[in-house]
């Protein structure tokens, strides 16, 4: 943990209000306030951060990037709620059909999150699916609103970012970095119903399996805990297992379980800092709301800084930003009240606690050919 905090130092010793870097840290903060703004006008509801949250973590320096990852990220969150809402149907008077849903959508998403070329799109299918089940735990009254909103407020953010993406693109212009090298092609995966048949196709991705099924198992405790130890922060350790789970491919194929610490300490570490931020802010901007947006802005700022950084705290500079927009955004204005933070931080730890279980009862098995250790993997760069 401390390599992190010591790795986010640097990254901030490093700043400087101008050049290609700094651009994208601009860019950041002015996407933010434009997907709140959108979304304040929009939507009466108190997690307006979602919209925010969006617009800041598709932003890439093209606009072509930003784009496809704006795409990827609707077309994951509508695919991940129709599915939710329709297992909701099945399995809402159900604890037990509720469980097995929740563990086989994490094994599906984690699983083809690890060997799919459109794993950002499998990651906010999971993500959101995920969110729509847990709600049904505690009020499943509130699922259809909370769909329709979830999906309004994500389609808002990723408008706002494409569009200052696009003005930053004419206002700032980057240079061409020129054609990228070309990739091998890939084969096209099996459908993962037809590839358990496969002996080869098993062998082959005896690793992703294992990590989707650990996944599923981690959801399982959490459950547990829920139901039988009265936990009143399912949802927000749930969002954290399955986050924390989805660690680059080639790590994975390598029998590496260091990169999930190593993903669970970044968020550990970036949330407490950025809700250590955003609180000291609070005590200063009050109810004034000038002072409000210059604070959120800045650290939105921050944020983007670390995570365009080449220090080893990519991930912590996201999760800062996750914290400081669940502090900061509770209705349209400065918030009245920090508990909501605390309360989601608590849900951090303990998904961390409970995958870190997880991990030392069912470490990875080391690759046993070539395969294993080889094979293509998804890039899991800006999750």
């Amino acid at each position: 943990m401390a390599d992190v905090f010591a790795a986010f130092g640097r990254e901030l010793a490093q700043v400087r209000l101008s050049g290609p870097r700094a651009r994208e840290s601009w860019k950041a903060a002015l996407s933010v306030l434009l997907g709140l703004t959108a979304s304040f006008l929009l939507f009466d509801t108190n997690d307006h951060y979602w919209a925010a949250f969006s617009a800041f973590m598709i932003l890439r320096a093209s606009v072509a990037e930003t784009l496809t990852r704006g795409l990827y990220r609707v077309v994951g969150t509508v695919a991940g709620a129709l599915t939710g809402f329709f297992l909701v149907g099945f399995a809402a008077d159900h604890a037990g059909a509720l469980l097995l849903a929740m563990m086989c959508v994490a094994f599906v998403a984690i699983f083809y999150f690890l060997v799919s070329p459109h794993s950002y799109a499998w990651m906010y299918f999971g993500l959101t699916a995920e969110l729509v089940l847990t709600i049904t735990l505690a009020a499943p009254e509130t699922v259809t609103p909370f769909v329709a909103l979830r999906v309004g407020e994500i389609v808002t953010g990723v408008t706002a970012c494409v569009v200052t993406s696009c003005v930053f693109d004419v206002i700032w212009p980057v240079a061409d970095p020129g054609p990228s090298a070309p990739t091998a092609p890939v084969d096209a995966p099996l459908p993962l119903w037809r590839g358990l048949f496969n002996e080869h196709w098993l062998r082959e991705n005896r690793l992703p399996l294992t990590h989707a099924a650990r996944g599923a198992v981690a959801f399982a405790v959490l459950f547990v805990l829920w139901r039988f130890i009265e936990f009143s922060n399912f949802g927000d350790s749930a969002v954290t297992s399955y986050l924390v789970l989805l660690v680059p491919g080639a790590a994975i194929r390598q029998g590496k379980d260091i990169a999930m610490t190593n993903r669970g300490m970044q968020r550990f570490v970036g949330c407490a800092l950025g809700g250590t931020f955003a609180i000291a802010a609070l005590m200063i901007a009050a109810d004034r709301l000038q002072l409000w947006i210059l604070a959120l802005a800045a650290g939105v700022w921050i944020a983007a800084w670390v995570q365009n950084g080449k220090e080893g705290a990519g991930y912590a500079g996201s999760q800062f930003a996750l914290a400081l927009l669940v502090t900061f955004v509770q209705s349209n204005g400065p918030p009245e009240d920090i508990l909501p933070a605390w309360v989601r931080f608590q849900g951090i730890l303990v998904g961390v606690f409970v995958l870190s279980l997880v991990q030392a009862a069912w470490p990875l098995p080391a690759p046993t050919d070539s395969t294993d250790g080889n094979s293509s993997a998804v890039s899991l760069a800006g999750v």
